[in-house]
Order: structure tokens, then sequence, then C-alpha cells
């Protein structure tokens, strides 16, 4: 529903650009929906290092909580970075 509404908005030139969660649930959806209305040239990526199931899985277990299946969220994440448990160069391999 979300999906439909941010392309409605861009039909009508409310929104000129949106960007995507590539592990968000309605990813999928949403890249469908832009090829089919020409939308895709302004589709951006969203980065996103602390919420849901990771992409890469165990190729950056710093980035991962205990269970080692979800991203830490956001006060997780902050903790570990200030506890120097994330490390730079996974991050930034990401």
């Amino acid at each position: 529903q979300r999906n439909l509404g941010i392309v409605d908005a861009m039909l009508h030139g409310v929104v000129t650009h949106t960007s995507i969660m590539a592990n968000g649930a309605a990813a999928t959806s949403a890249v469908a929906l832009a090829r089919q209305h020409g939308l895709s040239h302004r589709i951006n990526l969203h980065l996103n290092l602390t919420e849901g199931r990771p992409l890469l899985g165990e190729q950056v277990p710093s980035l991962l909580d205990d269970s080692g299946q979800r991203l830490r969220g956001k006060v997780g994440f902050r903790k570990a970075c200030n506890d120097g448990m994330i490390l730079p160069a996974a991050a930034a391999a990401v």
C-alpha cells in the first residue's frame, strides 16, 4: 500500500525522488512498480546498516546482533560503535 502511495505521489509531482531499502520487505514490489511506471531513474538506494535482516549474512558479523540473524538496530549499532565492536572496514565493505 505504501509503495502505491509513493508511486502516485511521484506521478503527480508531489514527490520527485525516493529510496529503497534493499533489505526491506517491500523492496521487490517497489522495484517492479518503479519499472512499470517508468520511475526507475528516480529511485535511490537507502543504505541501511541498523535495521532488519542483513543481505550479506555472516559476511559482516560485527554488524549483527547476538543471534547472528538480524542487524543490531539503531541503539545496538550505536552502542557497538562506541564499544569498538563495529569494525570500520566491515561497515565500509557494505
